[in-house]
């Protein structure tokens, strides 16, 4: 996931050395000349860079809605967040991608921090050192337009990925240059988690099912000597869950039952398997079931699993 967050430009952030300048930013900024985010991109000691962006409106110092992100009402933080700094630019307008945080930690309020400068820095953001992607001046040519869906006055935006898909793709691009990962992990990087999704309602559901007798499945459990192991991989249950997996296993028909006729055939014991649970999923997880022998060659023959 990607949230943006709004701060002044500069062209290193490291603080106002080799005569670098703080623009724009905001109120404060433009009266003192300077801003929590002039460190925004200077590694610590302590192994994370810290980052500001300013909240305060008016009297009032407004906290992030950490909430959007995937955060619970209670949490003070959320982890695993992609943060893209934007920035307006000096002299041209606009707000332009001007760096990456990777992994980071999102606060919902204001955090302070003893620096080693002389200053107390607060900070709402902090990644490892290594995960803090600048982009060179020259290199910002990534602009985020104005108008309805995009970001407003507040300093923190989440865009939506179906409307702002062209534009999520060219930072993408952008992240791509600045950081050698591989495509596969960057891509994870926007999936959205789903949404809190309603379940539970009772709904009256009609199909046809094949018949299965229960019997049959008791006379295999009891005329089989204990104890009862899974036929494909060993596993079994009591010795592994004690008293609560005791006299437990799963039974698997050799012949399906969708290949009997539409009014059933006769089911013989022998015909009948004791499987655990994962291997009674692996069987029948694709249309091509295996055999319960085809499956403990392919558990223990170390040439036919995946990588």
């Amino acid at each position: 996931m990607f949230v943006f967050l709004g701060i002044g430009w500069m062209d290193h952030y490291r603080g106002f050395q080799n005569g670098d300048r703080l623009f724009n930013g905001g109120k404060y900024p433009k009266q003192t000349g300077t801003g929590g985010e002039i460190y925004n991109f200077e590694p610590t000691k302590s192994g994370f860079t810290y980052g500001h962006v300013e909240t305060i409106k008016g009297e009032i110092d407004r906290k992030i809605n950490i909430d959007r992100f995937g955060a619970l009402p209670g949490d003070d933080y959320v982890d695993g967040i992609n943060i893209v700094w934007v920035a307006t630019h000096p002299t041209e307008g606009g707000r332009r991608v001007v760096g990456f945080y990777r992994n980071a930690r999102l606060y919902r309020e204001r955090v302070s921090l003893a620096s080693s400068k002389t200053e107390t820095k607060t900070f709402r953001a902090r990644c490892a050192n290594d995960d803090a992607l600048l982009v060179p001046s020259p290199k910002r040519t990534i602009r985020l337009e104005r108008g309805r869906g995009w970001m407003g006055q507040a300093q923190w935006w989440k865009p939506d990925p179906h409307q702002r898909a062209g534009f999520l793709a060219q930072v993408l691009q952008a992240f791509r240059q600045e950081d050698p990962l591989d495509d596969e992990i960057i891509e994870l990087m926007v999936m959205e988690p789903p949404p809190p999704s309603f379940e539970g309602r009772k709904k009256l559901v009609t199909h046809l099912v094949r018949e299965r007798k229960a019997g049959i499945a008791l006379f295999k459990r009891r005329s089989s000597p204990k104890p009862w192991k899974c036929e494909a991989c060993g596993f079994d249950f009591h010795k592994t869950y004690g008293d609560r997996g005791r006299d437990y296993i799963e039974v698997h028909h050799d012949v399906p039952l969708s290949s009997y006729p539409e009014d059933g055939a006769i089911t013989d014991p022998q015909n009948l398997r004791f499987v655990c649970a994962n291997c009674h999923r692996m069987i029948h997880a694709k249309t091509d079931w295996l055999s319960v022998e085809d499956l403990r060659s392919m558990i223990f023959d170390e040439g036919t699993k995946g990588e």
